[in-house]
């Protein structure tokens, strides 16, 4: 294997592996921003079904 193989392997494989953890990373970032959204949104409608409650 010479080194424009290795090269060429790096660039047409490396590439690839890069991007998928990159977009990874991305879409654990933005699942973890979603569950707290849905967590903050969780807590204000059970103060809304308590001050409902109480009417």
């Amino acid at each position: 294997m010479t080194i424009a193989d290795i090269t060429a392997l790096i660039s047409n494989i490396g590439f690839p592996i890069v991007a998928c953890v990159a977009m990874y990373n991305l879409c654990n970032k933005t699942i973890a921003q979603l569950s707290e959204l849905i967590q903050v949104n969780t807590d204000i409608l059970k103060e809304v079904k308590n001050k409902i409650d109480n009417l």
